[in-house]
């Protein structure tokens, strides 16, 4: 059981500094402005998908 701790605080070390070279990597491609540019472009296209004929008046 003497060896399993240090492997365990490297394992949290390389998790922990790799969640936050992931989100500083995510915060650079600014997913969500991109998102918004294309669904921008869709102008409703997935209603008329999912339309079954019934409108709402």
């Amino acid at each position: 059981m003497g060896n399993a701790i240090p492997g365990m605080v490297g394992g949290l070390a390389v998790g922990v500094l790799g969640t936050m070279l992931f989100t500083e990597m995510m915060d650079g491609f600014d997913v969500e402005e991109r998102f918004e540019e294309a669904t921008e472009h869709l102008d409703g296209g997935f209603d008329s998908f999912f339309d079954n004929g019934e409108r709402e008046a």
